[in-house]
């Protein structure tokens, strides 16, 4: 019997090792840009991105009521835990980077915006 995997699911995971990857790399790999900024925005999108994958996990894999009325708030708090995780683990092992509340503060505007995009329905849900 072959083992059926959610699909958001690997999403969820795949993004998350990307959000790390990009989060633990010396900033000195990225381009140079002089938009100031312009990676709160990215901390934005990823995180949206992130929160939306696990909420939509949540959804397709409850049972019962009680999970779905929670998957946006277990999507959000997981996302915000992942990123502040991910800013401790900046201060502590990367070498150039530093614990920014703005990152954290991108991140957690970021997860809200992806919570709320689906309860606008803005993303469609397949079920």
């Amino acid at each position: 019997m072959a083992l059926k995997t959610n699909k958001y699911l690997l999403l969820s995971i795949g993004w998350a090792l990307l959000i790390a990857i990009l989060s633990l790399s010396p900033s000195s790999n990225f381009p140079k840009t002089d938009v100031t900024h312009i990676d709160k925005i990215g901390h934005l999108v990823f995180y949206a991105i992130l929160c939306i994958f696990i909420a939509l996990y949540f959804i397709k894999e409850s049972k019962n009521g009680l999970l779905k009325a929670r998957a946006l708030l277990l999507a959000v708090v997981l996302s915000i835990g992942y990123g502040m995780i991910l800013e401790v683990l900046q201060r502590e092992y990367a070498s150039d980077r530093l614990f920014d509340w703005y990152d954290a503060l991108a991140n957690t505007i970021g997860g809200l915006i992806g919570v709320i995009l689906l309860k606008l329905k803005l993303v469609k849900v397949k079920k």
